[in-house]
């Protein structure tokens, strides 16, 4: 506390450096927090079917998965059972050449991590075995 006059004193000798300093940390927080944001949204997954382009599959954090057959107008209800609420849905990918052939991954432990669904999310399976659903 003894030096913040002189701090002070020397921020005010030099205005314009000043001013872009602080400029320069509020774009910084700024473009931070878009960042943080995006990547947040993406943490849910999302996913565009190679084999169909209008089909698109949207995972929530909260275990919810959507999906779009025509381009994103409309949104199925949440077609997830109820083993995924709860659950982050990390990564969601489809067949490049079956749109319905659709692989989930899930964040959290004490159960599968990756659930299959052959008819667009509908019924899904866990990834290793045959049993279960989404």
């Amino acid at each position: 506390m003894k030096y913040l006059h002189l701090v002070w004193s020397s921020l005010m000798r030099k205005k314009l450096r000043t001013s872009l300093t602080l400029l320069s940390i509020v774009v910084a927080f700024v473009l931070f927090g878009m960042l943080s944001s995006i990547k947040q949204a993406l943490t849910g997954g999302i996913e565009i079917a190679g084999a169909d382009r209008k089909r698109i599959y949207v995972g929530t954090e909260n275990g919810g998965l959507f999906r779009s057959n025509d381009g994103g107008t409309t949104w199925s209800p949440n077609i997830s059972s109820s083993m995924l609420p709860g659950h982050t849905i990390t990564r969601i990918e489809t067949h490049p050449n079956f749109a319905n052939l659709l692989y989930v991954t899930v964040a959290n432990f004490g159960h599968a991590h990756v659930f299959r669904s052959r008819d667009g999310g509908v019924l899904a399976r866990r990834g290793g075995g045959y049993s279960g659903g989404v």
